[in-house]
C-alpha cells in the first residue's frame, strides 16, 4: 500500500500521469479505503491501494485456471538477496537444466526513496487487516515473509 500511495503521489504535476496523482496523506488514504473496503473493488477501483495488497486474492484468479502444481511462487525479498538460487530453483520446477547467470548483476528497478515513514498506527492498523489475508496466502505458497 505504502509503495503504492507513493507511486501515486510521485505522479503530482504530471502531464503524462496526472490523474492518477494523489495528494491525500497516506493515513487518510488508509483509513478511506479501510472503512469502505467491502464496497470497493481493485479491478474497477486501480487506485484501491490497501485491497491490491490482498495478494491472496489475485493468486486465486490463477489457481481458478491452472492446478497449483503448475504454479511456481518466489517471495521478492528472497529473489533480491538469492537471485541465482532463485532461478535454479524455478529451473527445476521447469523441469530444466539449472544454468550460470554470468550476465546476472544486483539491479534497482523501480524502488523508490521515501521520504517519510509509514506511521507506526498506521502500520499497525494494516498489519491487522491483512493478517487473515496473509495466513490465507502463506497456506497456499508455504511462504510467509509478504
Amino acid at each position: 500500500a505504502y509503495s503504492a500511495w507513493n507511486m501515486y503521489r510521485s505522479f503530482v504535476g504530471s502531464k503524462r500521469y496526472g490523474h492518477w496523482a494523489v495528494t491525500r496523506s497516506f493515513e487518510d488514504v488508509v483509513s478511506d479505503e479501510l472503512n469502505s473496503i467491502d464496497e470497493r473493488n481493485y479491478q474497477s477501483d486501480p487506485r484501491a491501494i490497501v485491497k491490491r495488497g490482498i495478494y491472496i486474492d489475485q493468486i486465486e484468479l490463477y489457481l481458478r485456471q491452472f492446478d497449483r502444481n503448475n504454479i511456481y511462487f518466489i517471495e521478492n525479498n528472497e529473489f533480491k538477496t538469492n537471485t541465482a538460487t532463485c532461478l535454479n530453483r524455478l529451473c527445476a520446477f521447469l523441469s530444466i537444466r539449472p544454468f550460470e547467470f554470468p550476465q546476472l548483476k544486483e539491479s534497482s528497478i523501480n524502488k523508490g526513496a521515501y521520504e517519510d515513514l509509514i506511521p507506526t498506527d498506521t502500520l499497525e492498523m494494516l498489519k491487522i487487516f491483512y493478517k487473515p489475508h496473509n495466513e490465507r496466502l502463506f497456506k497456499i505458497t508455504g511462504q510467509y515473509d509478504w
